[in-house]
């Protein structure tokens, strides 16, 4: 556990991502929870570093299959696949590495030394990248870097702005008969033309932006109700809104 600098103590949880043909870790990063947020902002940032995967391959855990994980991986174009129950050979690489993790990187740390994820985060990182530029018997003498790159026409880049659309989460609301929505008990002011009418919307994890989507697919961003009421409203927590996870 890591006891953060006002001496509260928390449970930490690692997400990772490892290209199977390589053994290259494309994304990894260190959290408070296990949920499918955290999961998305790895996923988002492996994609723009490496590009988007054919295949994500997960386990059956909530926080990998969900309506929001679906939706994504069709916004990327990429195929989604479990592992089934039972079946330890379908994710045999990722658990053999995280068992080295375990011996040569956790056993070495004092937790002590540790105050905040960010500190934590840096030696993790700093480990992972040690691997991928470490030769791997597997890979006859390569290293996963090495191998990851030495098939440049397998990478299949996103843009930046593909990126943040894509990882927009997905939302269904009634509009009321004034042109109002409501998500998680706030309230939201939409156009006219959308009076009694069920629409989509799309919305960044921390709530800040939050879109209509036209019938055309192009996004028109709403606003508070009342902005000067709503002003002083901060979210301590990202989190999918209630009855769409």
């Amino acid at each position: 556990r890591l006891t953060d600098s006002d001496g509260k103590k928390h449970r930490i949880y690692i997400i990772a991502l490892i290209d199977d043909a390589s053994r290259f870790f494309t994304g990894i990063d260190v959290f408070y929870n296990d949920n499918f947020i955290n999961l998305m902002s790895v996923m988002r940032s492996a994609i723009a570093k490496y590009g988007r995967p054919k295949v994500f391959n997960f386990d059956n855990g909530k926080s990998y299959k969900n309506k929001q994980m679906e939706l994504l991986a069709a916004r990327i174009g990429t195929t989604l696949s479990y592992c089934q129950p039972y079946t330890p050979t379908g994710k045999a690489k990722i658990e053999r590495w995280f068992r080295t993790m375990k011996d040569q990187w956790m056993a070495a740390l004092d937790m002590r030394d540790f105050h905040s994820l960010e500190e934590l985060r840096g030696s993790l990182h700093a480990f992972v990248q040690r691997y991928n530029q470490s030769p791997h018997s597997s890979l006859h003498g390569l290293s996963p870097q090495d191998r990851f790159f030495s098939e440049p026409e397998q990478i299949r880049r996103l843009s930046e702005e593909d990126i943040t659309q894509n990882f927009l989460l997905e939302i269904e609301r009634r509009v009321s008969a004034d042109s109002v929505i409501v998500i998680d008990q706030i309230e939201y002011e939409v156009d006219y033309r959308f009076a009694r009418q069920r629409i989509r919307l799309r919305y960044s994890p921390d709530m800040k932006e939050i879109f209509i989507v036209e019938s055309d697919g192009t996004l028109t961003p709403i606003r508070l109700l009342n902005k000067t009421e709503n002003a002083l409203i901060k979210r301590e927590k990202v989190h999918l809104c209630k009855g769409d996870e």
